[in-house]
């Protein structure tokens, strides 16, 4: 998948493929936005030590 823009990348696996593809561009940034300000743990990064490695 082609890195388009942060929300695109973070969303696209938590929504079935065609609400992904029928709500893209700023509907599912504001979908991105919604689940990072409910204070609820977001993503996942993967550490090595202490040294965060990737997510």
């Amino acid at each position: 998948m082609p890195l388009l823009n942060e929300y695109r990348r973070c969303i696209w696996w938590r929504l079935p493929e065609n609400e992904f593809e029928r709500q893209c561009g700023e509907s599912n940034k504001n979908a991105m936005k919604e689940i990072v300000n409910s204070g609820k743990a977001s993503g996942i990064i993967a550490y090595i030590g202490d040294e965060p490695v990737g997510l």
